[in-house]
């Protein structure tokens, strides 16, 4: 785990980049239900301590955390250090219904369930939007339906397709499901809550002059709604005098 001294700044920032992408891949298969991703941290020398963000925090503690001891033991195997200089730490995801990782994975699992692309599709996408999110696509490519294969393209809201903001504003995820027709790729796209008009985005321009018109118009509507105050306050009490059983106004 030891990085070599001689290394440059640069190719040891890479080889950290190496260890956690292989770190990743293998928890990402070896834990079935309910995770994101992992941050890495070492403490010390010879040691290191993953924060494993998940949406299912049972699945991991179940039969007595069998699963996280087997983390611990083949991390410390893997790089070669002791087993009591690995630490395993949980993270919950706050809302996993705007997670781009577990909502691909029950994407996935109506698919290899059985369920039709365009109705699995959907249901996920009706999920993340009522959970506030501003956009969501979702892409599935494969044999879904007869023996061609395509690729289906389901979308809501409005996305961001390239630059810096999309770095910053959308999660994606990516899933394969492999079936008898063959592999099926799975894509899910999120644009993070937000306000609607994207005035958070860094690339949103206001123009002087349309702020000026609106407040123009805002003006002129208040001034008619004070003359038209002023009006029904200034008109005299209309009185009603009663003739044998009419009303007549005066």
């Amino acid at each position: 785990l030891s990085v070599n001294s001689n290394l440059s700044a640069v190719r040891s920032h890479i080889q950290f980049g190496v260890l956690k992408s292989e770190i990743h891949q293998f928890l990402r298969k070896f834990i079935e239900k309910g995770y994101e991703s992992v941050s890495i941290t070492y403490p010390k020398v010879d040691s290191i301590r993953l924060s494993i963000r998940t949406g299912d925090i049972e699945y991991l503690k179940k039969d007595n955390s069998l699963k996280l001891n087997q983390i611990e033991s083949f991390i410390a195997m893997r790089f070669g250090i002791n087993f009591e200089n690995v630490d395993v730490i949980i993270e919950e995801i706050d809302r996993v219904e705007l997670s781009a990782s577990f909502q691909s994975e029950v994407l996935a699992s109506k698919i290899e369930a059985g369920i039709k692309a365009n109705r699995a599709a959907q249901a996920v996408i009706k999920t993340i939007m009522r959970a506030g999110a501003r956009g969501v696509e979702v892409t599935i490519g494969g044999k879904t339906k007869g023996a061609r294969a395509k690729k289906l393209y389901f979308r809501s809201g409005w996305m961001l397709k390239s630059g810096d903001p999309k770095n910053n504003f959308v999660t994606q995820d990516i899933r394969h499901i492999k079936m008898k027709q063959g592999i099926i790729g799975v894509k899910v796209s999120i644009l993070c809550p937000g306000p609607k008009d994207a005035t958070d985005l860094p690339d949103r321009v206001s123009f002087y002059e349309d702020i000026e018109k609106k407040k123009a118009l805002y003006e002129k509507r208040a001034e008619r709604i004070r003359k038209e105050n002023s009006e029904e306050r200034n008109q005299p009490e209309k009185s009603t005098v009663k003739v044998e059983g009419e009303k007549v106004e005066a």
